[in-house]
């Protein structure tokens, strides 16, 4: 449960993009009751019927809460994850030279999906939970997991910002670039980035078990 907590905060930084939402749900989608889930545990697969596979066409793309289902939760998060270390794979491998825009701004801008799915499930998993999302948070947190170790772990990922984080003092960058440029740096290394293959191995064994 502590590593579910700490997820949870790498998500809820959603609501300090400005954006606050009033959550109605509607009475066939979930019950106050936090031991009667009303969705069966039964996933529906990640096509255009789900709701976190695009934009939502409310106001400030907010979530349409009256179409979300527990079993809509894991198709998303899992073709997210695929999205964005596909995204991530793509700048690690690219031929050009490290640049703030084909790297530290091309990572901002990858898992739109997760982008999407993450902020709606840990609020509710937070504030209007039940046995159902408590059991796929069970779930999921393994797979965040490894997710991350997967991004921070990339060798070529980390080479890329660490070529900017060394040059960041002489680039003609604003002061809010190069800090994100440092904090990428500094989150790759708390990670693991520059540890040994074996220590690496060795960290993902640890945040596996942390996380179930």
């Amino acid at each position: 449960r502590r590593f579910i907590a700490i997820l949870r905060t790498r998500w809820h930084s959603f609501l300090a993009r400005g954006l606050a939402l009033v959550i109605v749900f509607p009475c066939n989608g979930w019950r106050a009751v936090a031991s009667e889930p009303v969705c069966s545990t039964k996933y529906i697969s990640m096509d255009e019927t789900n709701p976190f596979y695009a934009p939502s066409s409310l106001p400030f793309q907010a979530p349409n809460f009256a179409s979300v289902q527990v079993e809509h939760f894991m198709p998303a998060f899992e073709e997210g994850m695929r999205q964005q270390l596909a995204q991530m794979d793509e700048i690690a491998n690219q031929s050009d030279v490290p640049t703030l825009e084909n790297t530290i701004v091309a990572m901002e801008l990858s898992g739109e999906i997760l982008d999407r799915v993450a902020p709606v499930f840990f609020h509710l998993s937070s504030a209007h939970t039940n046995d159902a999302l408590q059991k796929l948070e069970e779930e999921i947190a393994p797979k965040l997991a490894s997710h991350s170790d997967n991004i921070h772990l990339n060798p070529k990922l980390f080479q890329r910002v660490e070529v900017l984080w060394k040059v960041r003092e002489k680039a003609n960058w604003s002061e809010e670039q190069r800090r994100l440029v440092e904090k990428y740096y500094e989150n790759f290394v708390r990670a693991g980035a520059r540890l040994t293959a074996d220590q690496q191995a060795r960290i993902r064994a640890i945040n596996e078990e942390l996380s179930t």
